[in-house]
């Protein structure tokens, strides 16, 4: 699937829609929090080091990417299999529309959980003349060649939820820690 981003208000609906439901998950995180601790009272496993690392944090120099606006951003979505990843598709989108005015287009591709798929997606972006490509990596060492192809061509990859191995092929990876939830 591939479409372009239409700014209407059925697409700020469906902005509302996902950010009610994350709201509803903002408001059940106490009860979630209390059941964490209970489920983890008595744990004898590896102590859990890993909740705040500051070298993951840190700042990279962007300023080789600064162009004018309008902006044509590629978004690559892995697929929309779970409650977690229409949550994370549709906030993509809502960000998406609240920018609208700095946007050109707005091309959204989902992979359908197909690695083969996803690679084949990016590449169509890339033909696109994109300014920037958001990638939920449906694998991480598929992806990792054809990101690296884009970060050759000069164009910034931000990565979702799932790295690829090699630092050099994005230049931001964003995720919410499992473990501190």
């Amino acid at each position: 699937m591939t479409s372009t981003l239409q700014f209407d208000r059925r697409g700020a609906l469906k902005g509302l829609a996902a950010a009610g439901i994350g709201g509803a998950a903002l408001a059940a995180a106490p009860s979630v929090a209390g059941a964490a601790a209970k489920a983890s009272a008595g744990y004898g496993g590896l102590p859990r080091t890993f909740l705040w690392n500051p070298g993951f944090n840190a700042l990279v120099d962007t300023s080789k990417f600064k162009k004018k606006a309008p902006y044509t951003i590629g978004f690559s979505n892995a697929s929309q299999a779970d409650l977690w990843l229409v949550t994370f598709f549709h906030g993509v989108q809502w960000a998406a529309e609240r920018h609208g005015k700095l946007l050109k287009k707005f091309i959204v591709t989902d992979a359908n959980s197909d690695a083969t798929k996803q690679i084949s997606d990016i590449q169509d972006l890339l033909n696109q003349d994109i300014d920037l490509l958001l990638v939920n990596p449906a694998t991480a060492d598929a992806l990792d060649p054809i990101l690296g192809r884009a970060t050759r061509r000069g164009i910034p990859v931000v990565t979702a939820a799932r790295r690829v191995k090699s630092d050099g092929n994005f230049v931001s990876f964003v995720t919410a820690s499992d473990t501190a939830l």
